[in-house]
């Protein structure tokens, strides 16, 4: 499995529409082959500042989302939103456990 991070800033004036697509992504993201988890959290006290978590089965099923048009008009809605560039960072899903 796959983690991404993404941490976003979202412009003041646009922050009501930004809340509304992203209700409207984190459905439809989460029902795309190799979805595992897909969803937009704003911090507590800092409105604008958002994270998006992803879950992916493997870079494969993420890349075969980065190449659809689903990312593509994503990408469209989401950026003139934005009050800077995403932030983002890839993670291996496994976790450190204790053995046994």
């Amino acid at each position: 499995m796959i983690v991404i991070r993404v941490w976003l800033d979202v412009a003041p004036e646009h922050l009501v529409a930004f809340r509304e697509h992203a209700v409207a992504e984190g459905v439809a993201s989460r029902t795309l082959d190799g979805c595992e988890a897909y969803g937009f959290h704003e911090g507590l006290g800092t409105p604008g500042r958002v994270l998006l978590y992803e879950e992916w089965t493997d870079f494969a099923a993420f890349e075969r989302y980065k190449a659809s048009a689903a990312f593509a008009d994503n990408a469209k809605k989401l950026m003139p939103m934005l009050a800077g560039k995403p932030d983002s960072a890839y993670y291996d899903g496994r976790r450190f456990e204790a053995p046994g």
